[in-house]
């Protein structure tokens, strides 16, 4: 991950601290933002699926790869949770967790 998408990744953080916010990474750096449609938003994130579909839809288009899966920590430190873990081992792409703390990456080999 480039110093540019961590920083940009903490600039969302820090313009929304009180829920978590979640979206895609693409290969050529590109941090999208898609809506969080979670009950409890405040400690939880579920990608609003029309959004999701059709960002993928548009960068299939353009031949724009995505690369990793974000989201925040808003509450905590960026030390996955178990439902991120759950999540991470069934997608097919990277996960980024941004905290207060810093930007962690988990990466598939």
């Amino acid at each position: 991950m480039t110093k540019y998408v961590a920083d940009k990744l903490t600039e969302l953080l820090r313009v929304n601290p009180f829920y978590e916010i979640c979206g895609l990474i693409t290969d050529n750096g590109d941090v999208i933002e898609i809506a969080n449609v979670a009950k409890h938003k405040a400690n939880n994130y579920v990608f609003d699926t029309l959004s999701y579909y059709s960002e993928l839809r548009e960068l299939k288009r353009l031949n724009i790869k995505v690369v990793a899966t974000w989201h925040s920590h808003p509450h905590c430190n960026s030390e996955p949770s178990t439902l991120d873990i759950e999540y991470f081992l069934k997608s097919e792409y990277d996960m980024v967790i941004v905290s207060f703390d810093g930007v962690r990456e988990l990466k598939h080999a």
